[in-house]
């Protein structure tokens, strides 16, 4: 890229990014301090006096994208928007006393839930924690869900920001431990808080000191810079910070200033950073109240020269006074806590720095220059991510291709958004796609099909320190495609629906169609057979002619054969009185063209009508048909085959009263031997309970009790009766009632 032209055009969208102020809603509403609050909405920042809160140092709010309040909390308690506590909002492990207790963002892909991520005092064990809130629960002032003070580390400093990753979607929170020289990076996605964090090992030792530990840090909203204060050591760093891989890098320490630092922050377009000293009497400093700023932009931007760009752009001095916190806000302005040690003379004014882009003394501080209405500051201002500031909006930078290119199909070239931020530098890491740098001009007569990722990089800022990219997704593709899937060659109408499997390469917006009576879903391809007819049919899928593609189509022949329905009779009664019976059973089946018969002897046949002898002794037989139709459609049916002795007495051991015409009654048989008058019949289940009691032999028992059917299983039964000789005669036994 020529260099003079990349310099002009920087300088040009860098004037047109920073005079563009679009403020969004997310931190329209500040609550901090003694019930101190300030609202943006308007576009100008407003007193507001109806906050529940009262906190010495840390607190974050959060609002919707259309400026209303949601919610707010020093780190222990969380008020809702009608200035309540939220239910479960007591109890976490934060900090009213730590420098940033907490930081509130938005979980990724999600409308209603929330994280605030909470630090305690000086290093304690309660460490860097989490809780959960969803503001649609409790009708919609929001609740802490069971996801509460879920520890992430200790110990930890009084310090946490928030920092939207590279893809514009995830977000990284960042801390910075106790007794080391290490920073933490967790990342947060729409599958909730990854526990495991990115380790920086940089920047200065923090030793188990609650001076060190206390101090602010803030990222600069277009991600790519941390800053932090350290508080006892009166010393501020600087960072760069990679947002894709949630790593800090290249420390500068910026030494030279006098009191306790405390507050830091950016300007909105990156090229200053200030810094706040607090009142440091009770650790050897002075009382004092200055103000710093550095020129992040000063001669080529190297270490040397961001030192020695220091500016003190306000001194003052007054006992136990000191400016703590700040924080930059919707209207473009940085506001600046001011605090007094002594309990009573807390300040009601905030400073604020009216032009923070400017340079030196130009940026125009006002030590009193936001009266908060009556109420008071204390050393804390509510903690943002910088990307829900949005004071500066982003450079635009969306173009795309035709969702699908062809392969040999000549030159095409991006289609640009209406106010895409021209300028920067197409690129493609495969050496198989062909892209010009300056059009994003892809030659698909030298390029390979496949999927590639087309980088757009834009460097776009007051000094040439910030980058900006998009990826976009280009598949080129060949002429030919695929159709091809599998069916069973064939079925019945009985059976369940078919889903035809497509082949992984096939494509996914054919449509299947098929030949009359076969019922087919033609964007699924789920054939329904209880709905077709028999015969033989074909199935085709059709790959329509889209993008590059050419129209394909495959068929395949699918058989589908009707039900068999078996039933049977046999030639003779079902009883059976004489010595080796021998029976003609009559085959009824429908729609069927082989058979298999099981007579419950032991003995099978596949005859269609078949003679079968059974043995002599009595007893009964289930005698079972399958009818088959082409050998897949089958059907079963069974009927029960009793043979009795020629004893007084023939008691069956099986009975089905199931409803239909055969063996509904246990009906015992008895000889002309048996002197019917003197016959009794009992039954009774397990327990010992009659059942059923008769003393008539022609009166059986059809399975119930009380009009009920008993269950299925064994039954006890007793039979007593006197024969020709007046000879009392008593049986028992079971009998097996299947349904």
């Amino acid at each position: 890229m020529n260099t003079n032209f990349s310099a002009l055009l920087i300088l040009v969208n860098f004037i047109f990014l920073t005079n563009i102020i679009i403020a969004q809603g997310e931190s329209k509403n500040w609550y901090f301090g003694y019930n101190a609050g300030i609202n943006f909405s308007s576009g100008t920042a407003i007193a507001l006096n109806n906050s529940a809160m009262s906190t010495d140092e840390g607190s974050a709010s959060i609002s919707d994208a259309n400026g209303n309040l949601l919610f707010y909390t020093d780190g222990v308690t969380i008020y809702d928007r009608n200035h309540n506590i939220m239910q479960n909002g007591t109890g976490l492990l934060g900090s009213p006393s730590s420098t940033q207790s907490g930081v509130i963002i938005q979980k990724p892909g999600y409308t209603n839930l929330y994280y605030i991520f909470t630090t305690t005092l000086i290093g304690q064990m309660d460490g860097l924690r989490y809780s959960e809130v969803d503001i649609n629960l409790n009708d919609g002032l929001g609740a802490v869900t069971a996801n509460k003070n879920i520890l992430l580390h200790t110990p930890t400093c009084e310090k946490i920001t928030g920092i939207r990753h590279q893809n514009n979607v995830d977000i990284w929170i960042v801390s910075r431990d106790v007794n080391a020289s290490q920073f933490r990076s967790f990342l947060i996605t729409q599958n909730g808080v990854d526990p495991t964090p990115v380790l920086s090992n940089i920047g200065l030792y923090i030793s188990e000191n609650q001076s060190l530990e206390a101090g602010q840090m803030k990222a600069y909203l277009g991600g790519k810079k941390i800053a932090t204060a350290t508080y006892s050591n009166g010393v501020f760093e600087l960072f760069d910070f990679d947002n894709q891989t949630g790593t800090l890098s290249n420390a500068i320490e910026l030494s030279g200033t006098s009191g306790a630092a405390y507050g830091v922050e950016f300007s909105p377009d990156g090229s200053k950073l200030y810094g706040s000293v607090a009142t440091g009497s009770f650790i050897g400093y002075p009382p004092t109240e200055n103000l710093y700023q550095w020129n992040l932009c000063a001669g080529t931007g190297s270490a040397g020269d961001i030192i020695a760009s220091m500016q003190v752009v306000f001194s003052g001095a007054t006992t136990d006074q000191g400016l703590a916190s700040m924080q930059l806000a919707p209207d473009g302005k940085i506001y600046v806590a001011r605090y007094h040690g002594v309990p009573g003379s807390e300040s009601q004014f905030l400073g604020v720095i009216n032009n923070p882009n400017e340079l030196g003394i130009l940026c125009n501080y006002v030590d009193e220059g936001f009266f908060l209405g009556g109420q008071t500051s204390s050393m804390g201002l509510p903690n943002f991510v910088p990307y829900n500031l949005n004071t500066i909006p982003p450079p635009i930078l969306n173009f795309s291709y035709d969702s699908i290119l062809c392969v040999n199909n000549g030159i095409v070239t991006p289609i640009f958004h209406p106010q895409f931020a021209g300028g920067g530098v197409f690129s493609c890491t495969d050496p198989n796609l062909t892209i010009d740098a300056f059009s994003g001009q892809i030659d698909l007569n030298i390029s390979q099909i496949g999927t590639y990722n087309v980088v757009y990089n834009l460097i776009l800022s007051a000094c040439g320190i910030e980058s900006f990219d998009t990826i976009v997704q280009v598949s080129i593709e060949e002429i030919n495609q695929i159709a091809e899937f599998t069916i069973p060659s064939s079925s019945c109408v009985s059976n369940a629906d078919i889903t035809p499997i497509l082949n992984v390469n096939a494509c996914v917006d054919g449509v299947f169609s098929c030949s009359p009576g076969l019922s087919i879903d033609v964007q699924t391809g789920v054939i329904n057979l209880s709905n077709s007819n028999a015969g033989n049919h074909i199935v085709t899928y059709t790959c329509p002619a889209l993008f590059c593609k050419i129209e394909e189509s495959y068929s395949t022949t699918f058989n589908l054969y009707s039900n068999s329905t078996a039933n049977f009779i046999p030639f003779e009664d079902t009883t059976i009185l004489i010595d080796n019976p021998q029976v003609e059973f009559i085959n009824q089946s429908f729609n069927a063209d082989s058979y298999f018969w099981d007579f419950g002897d032991g003995i099978t046949s596949t005859s269609e009508n078949p003679v079968h002898t059974f043995p002599s002794q009595a007893g009964n037989y289930l005698v079972t048909l399958i009818s088959y139709q082409n050998g897949l459609c089958n059907d079963t049916v069974s009927r029960i085959i009793r043979i009795p002795t020629d004893d007084f007495l023939y008691v069956p051991n099986t009975f089905t009263p199931d409803g239909d015409e055969y063996n509904q009654l246990f009906e015992p048989i008895i000889s002309d031997g048996v002197m019917a008058e003197s016959y009794t019949l009992l039954i009774f289940n397990r327990w010992g309970e009659i059942l059923f009691e008769s003393h008539d032999p022609s009166i059986g028992w059809d399975g119930t009790y009380n009009a009920y059917s008993v269950e299925k299983g064994l039954y006890v039964w007793r039979i007593q009766f006197e024969n020709l000789k007046y000879e009392k005669i008593v049986r028992h036994g079971h009998v097996l009632l299947l349904k």
